[in-house]
């Protein structure tokens, strides 16, 4: 009986402990309250951080203005962000970005772009503003397809020869060259051609002449390296007698029209050599097209240009010749900004075969 009161009262306890708040005692409930009161983790702290971003942009050099019109600009691209540019100078992508690999997808009318010196790659760490983009000027002028004449002491345009306008936003160098179809005078006449290329209006290559005493002149081309200083030029050319020995004409003839070229070289690079007197070394450059063509295709091309045939022997290759051995213009494109126009082996065929019949 004694017993039994014991166990009674003792059970009446732990009721009474469990029900009255008291937390040194629990039922087992408050075990998951003790263990949902420790640190838990959210998924907010398991995500990774997203690295920062950043505006992603640089300078386009020598981009001739495309009028405006977006849809005949230079088109960059980052990924799948792009942006139009029309005009040499910055530019920025929309979107800004943690890393960068920034491609040409559409060159503009008559010039080809490269990302020059590897600054279109890389992570971004601040706002990126040293990517540079460069674009060729290599332009050329139309010319007559028939003879024309002048008369004149002193130095006058060639007739029916189109100057060239092109811009430059930086001081720069460039090749420009002037030919000339044949030319003749009376057969009375002993005097000289002189021709000459201009930059806004000034001299800046020329004195070419030959002895006009009946036999006339012959093709004949004038090329230099100037100094173009930023801003909007005019390049044009000009030719006139020397003498003058009364009224005396020069006729150019029409076997090849005249033609004036200029190519703008935003770095020169691969003309400076410490022989220049500038320290800077020297380097070699290949200029082509990048495919190789057989010499018997060559053979067979320049028969059907010129309707002739070319006498050839076969002879056993040398020894030590590569089989193949082709011109790799990708550092010229890189460093020049230059790039093939003429490309097909039967345009450079037929423009040589032009050239020379106008000489003969």
């Amino acid at each position: 009986m004694r017993l039994s009161f014991v166990l009674a009262s003792f059970s009446v306890a732990m009721l009474a402990c469990v029900g009255d708040g008291d937390t040194t005692q629990d039922s087992g409930a408050n075990d998951a309250q003790v263990d949902n009161s420790q640190p838990v983790d959210s998924g907010v702290d398991a995500k990774e951080t997203s690295a920062p971003t950043y505006t992603i942009g640089g300078t386009v050099h020598f981009l001739q203005a495309s009028g405006g019109d977006a849809g005949t600009g230079l088109v960059l691209a980052n990924g799948t962000d792009k942006v139009t540019v029309t005009q040499a100078g910055t530019f920025a992508f929309p979107a800004k970005a943690s890393s960068y690999d920034v491609t040409i997808t559409t060159n503009p009318p008559g010039q080809v772009c490269s990302v020059r010196n590897a600054t279109g790659k890389g992570t971004a760490t601040a706002d990126v503003t040293t990517i540079v983009i460069g674009c060729t000027i290599a332009m050329q002028s139309t010319g007559a397809t028939t003879q024309f004449t002048m008369s004149s002491k002193t130095a006058v345009p060639i007739a029916n020869l189109s100057n060239i306008a092109f811009s430059t936003d930086v001081a720069s160098k460039a090749l420009v060259s002037l030919m000339m179809p044949s030319i003749g005078m009376p057969t009375s006449s002993f005097d000289d051609v002189v021709t000459a290329i201009q930059l806004d209006g000034t001299d800046v290559t020329g004195g070419n002449w030959g002895n006009q005493n009946n036999i006339g002149q012959g093709a004949h081309t004038i090329y230099g390296i100037i100094d173009v200083p930023a801003g909007t030029h005019t390049l044009s050319a000009t030719w006139h007698t020397m003498f003058n020995f009364g009224a005396n004409t020069a006729t150019a003839y029409a076997g090849y029209p005249a033609q004036l070229d200029i190519v703008v070289l935003d770095s020169l690079s691969v003309f400076t050599t410490t022989a220049h007197g500038n320290g800077t070394a020297s380097q070699a450059i290949n200029l082509g097209t990048g495919q190789g063509h057989s010499v018997r295709s060559v053979i067979d091309t320049v028969n059907r240009v010129g309707g002739k045939k070319v006498p050839f022997e076969e002879a056993p290759r040398r020894a030590g010749d590569p089989p193949e051995l082709v011109a790799a213009p990708g550092r010229a494109r890189e460093v020049l900004g230059w790039s093939c126009r003429y490309a097909a082996l039967e345009v450079i065929v037929e423009h040589a075969w032009k050239w020379h019949a106008g000489r003969v």
